[in-house]
Parts: C-alpha cells; sequence; structure tokens
C-alpha cells in the first residue's frame, strides 16, 4: 500500500542516502522544504517531493527518488496517481495556474514520469546541473483552478 504523508524530520535525508539518480548526492545544499511530501511502500520511504513557489501563479515540483523506488516500482501506475493527486492538491491549495518540472536530460525515467502526469516537454537548459548536465523544462498547466480563486 502507498502512502503519501507531510515530511518528517529525516526523511529526505533517508532518501539521500541511497538516491535513484546518484548525481543527486553531489548538489550542494539541497535541503526539503517545509511542505514537502514523504512517499511510502510497504514502510519504506521510496521518495520525497513538493512544490516550490516560483511566484504567485507558478510552482516548481521536485521530486527525489530512493534506489530502492525500482524494486518497489514507483513508477507504476499507483504511485504516480497517489503523486499526482498531491500535485493537483498543492496546486490548489496555493492557487498555481502552472507547474514546472526541470528534469536531468540523463535521467530518461523522470522524463517519463513527468510526461505520464502529461506535463510538456519545454526548453533544453544547457549545463544547469551542479555538475553541469542539462535540465529538460516540462510544464503542465492547471486551468481548472484559474477560475477557482
Amino acid at each position: 500500500m502507498i502512502e503519501v504523508r507531510p515530511i518528517q524530520p529525516g526523511d529526505f535525508e533517508k532518501v539521500m542516502e541511497d538516491p535513484y539518480q546518484k548525481s543527486l548526492k553531489s548538489y550542494p545544499e539541497m535541503k526539503a522544504p517545509s511542505n514537502s511530501v514523504t512517499v511510502i511502500f510497504e514502510d519504506e520511504i521510496v521518495a520525497v517531493g513538493g512544490i516550490i513557489a516560483i511566484s504567485k501563479d507558478v510552482g516548481e515540483l521536485w521530486l527525489a527518488l530512493t534506489e530502492k523506488s525500482k524494486k518497489h516500482g514507483i513508477f507504476g501506475l499507483a504511485t504516480l496517481a497517489a503523486i499526482e493527486r498531491n500535485i493537483e492538491s498543492l496546486v490548489k491549495d496555493n492557487g498555481f495556474k502552472s507547474v514546472t518540472a526541470e528534469v536531468r536530460a540523463d535521467f530518461p525515467d523522470a522524463q517519463k514520469m513527468v510526461r505520464a502526469m502529461r506535463f510538456i516537454k519545454g526548453e533544453t537548459l544547457k549545463n544547469a546541473a551542479p555538475d553541469g548536465c542539462d535540465f529538460i523544462r516540462y510544464t503542465k498547466e492547471f486551468r481548472q483552478y484559474k477560475e477557482l480563486k
């Protein structure tokens, strides 16, 4: 069973002990915002993430997965649905009109995941990662929430 709960002290550090994308270990001073969530599968943390406000109307999705997420199928439909529901809840609560996700160009599994959540591929940000890797920016519009505020 998949559980999504508010992040607790130590959750982010637990993910960073064995991240799916090993390059995350080289990112300087990464910290999880307090409004983040933790995804748990079979009593194990498999991901942490959230949305950071970039402006009044735009948020940026961030997600860090554990190596165990592959074993547990983090890209499976149930987990993807749980993450997507949480994104939509955060969007609605914060009044965002769109959300971006900057995904490493060398991480095709993450690219598949954001496309499965109906994010649209946009520009390539050359050498934007701390280690010089390119990012690909994806965007998803949330028109249904624009009228609710």
